[in-house]
């Protein structure tokens, strides 16, 4: 009988951890530019997946694109996330983030935000 109640133990405290771990991810998306060009945060049609990123904290998002000019990315919407990163895959050109309307806010649900 011990046998078989402890790893119904076992099975449930690991079912435990794994809902708490997704608790605290619940709404972490993020994605990624996907275009050779600038453009508006808030067009999903410039991310993969096509999705507007940086709707929650945790997000993680990248502007790492292999871009061949400067390409300027306008913030029009209310943004949050827990990670950027950001920079040209060959660095022979850059992003330039602005802001127009829009505001950018780093949460990471209790851990480091990262702009890297």
């Amino acid at each position: 009988m011990k046998k078989t109640i402890k790893p119904l133990i076992f099975t449930a405290s690991i079912a435990a951890l794994f809902l708490l771990n997704q608790a605290q991810n619940a709404g972490a998306a993020g994605g990624n530019w996907n275009i050779d060009a600038g453009g508006g945060w808030n067009t999903a049609g410039n991310w993969s997946p096509t999705a507007v990123p940086g709707t929650a904290a945790g997000d993680v998002v990248g502007l790492t694109y292999n871009i061949n000019a400067n390409r300027i990315v306008t913030n029009n919407t209310a943004t949050t996330l827990g990670t950027l990163n950001i920079g040209d895959a060959d660095t022979t050109s850059a992003y330039i983030l602005t802001n127009t309307g829009g505001s950018l806010t780093f949460n990471n649900s209790g851990n480091g935000a990262q702009l890297n």
